[in-house]
């Protein structure tokens, strides 16, 4: 008789082992996917690279802004030296000349204004 209750508990014991095996399985599998997505997605992020394209509007866009505006507030000197800056970043060496002659014109002490036109 005590044969029984040793088979019964051998039996149990295996089936509670193949069921926490089971178990560690899935969850390993499904900590692997998430690390495996979270990879990619770090991998990917790096990959982005910012082109010529994606910068040229928002200048232009800041350009078309200033000149906007200064056209309301013509003594407005920050927003001169802005318009020169970025003139100067997009290459329209004449546009910028242009700023800094209006700067000159309201103020013509500014050191700002002689290094800009050292850049020039």
């Amino acid at each position: 008789m005590p044969k029984q209750p040793a088979k019964a508990d051998k039996k149990k014991n295996l089936a509670i082992i193949n069921e926490a095996t089971y178990l560690l399985v899935v969850l390993g599998t499904i900590i692997l996917l998430l690390l495996t997505t979270f990879n990619l997605d770090h991998y990917l992020e790096k990959q982005k690279v910012l082109s010529s394209a994606d910068v040229t509007p928002s200048s232009h866009d800041e350009t078309v802004f200033w000149e906007s505006f200064l056209n309301e507030n013509e003594n407005y000197i920050e927003g001169w030296f802005e318009l020169a800056k970025l003139k100067m970043s997009d290459g329209d060496i004449a546009g910028a000349r242009e700023a800094l002659i209006k700067i000159e014109e309201i103020n013509p002490n500014l050191e700002e204004l002689t290094r800009l036109k050292k850049l020039l």
